[in-house]
């Protein structure tokens, strides 16, 4: 006995479509720097003590969008007030929403965000963070020099991502020296004696007279001996 002809359901090729659309939505979200600022990441950077600031500042350059460089280029340039809920650019007497752009009422609770000289500097190091992927080779070795001068071991993710993207020797040389001297910083003894081996070979004053702090305050015997 001959069994009928049955066709295929309509509805599968229309599963197997959606099915598509949305393993291709979670590729989007769980790439790199698909995450935009955030109402609460903008409040985090502007409110509270420096060290919960520099936290979430560093935090938020690890993935940064545009709307996150405009942000931290405000609070660079004292253009922030905050309220206790919300972060807002200034614009001249306009206040805009860092996540929108869009302007909007300035509560009367708002007030200026000030930067301390602590938090000037990690705003300072946060901005030539975000210039290492630069197309100019003279921005990205002078972004490097710059994470030198104030290293933190929240940023070792960001620049071994730009030592893996770098093309250029000289610039991955200060890229080298910017990991090394942010693994100095490390609270893990092991890494700031990897740290200190690296940093021997380097000639330069400044990366001298950043050895000479660290073994100041050094307590381990194995950092100091190398």
């Amino acid at each position: 006995m001959t069994r009928p002809f049955r066709a295929a359901p309509r509805w599968r090729p229309l599963r197997a479509a959606w099915r598509g659309c949305a393993l291709m939505l979670l590729a989007l979200l769980l790439a790199p720097g698909a995450w935009a600022l955030t109402a609460e990441q903008a409040l985090k950077m502007a409110t509270g003590d420096g060290e919960d600031r520099v936290q979430a500042i560093n935090e938020a350059v690890l993935d940064a969008d545009d709307r996150t460089r405009a942000f931290i280029d405000a609070l660079s340039n004292d253009a922030v007030k905050a309220s206790d809920k919300a972060a807002f650019v200034m614009e001249g007497d306009q206040a805009t929403d860092p996540v929108t752009g869009a302007k909007v009422k300035l509560p009367d609770d708002a007030e200026d965000v000030i930067n301390n000289n602590f938090l000037r500097s990690a705003l300072d190091a946060a901005k030539a963070a975000l210039q290492l992927h630069s197309e100019d080779e003279a921005t990205r070795a002078a972004a490097a020099a710059a994470l030198m001068k104030d290293p933190d071991e929240s940023r070792l993710p960001l620049i071994d991502r730009a030592l893996a993207a770098e093309k250029s020797p000289a610039v991955r040389d200060r890229l080298e020296l910017a990991r090394a001297t942010t693994l100095l910083a490390s609270h893990d003894a092991a890494k700031r004696l990897q740290a200190a081996e690296a940093l021997q070979q380097a000639r330069s004053p400044d990366i001298k007279l950043l050895l000479n702090e660290q073994l100041s305050h050094e307590d381990d015997p194995k950092v100091k001996a190398a």
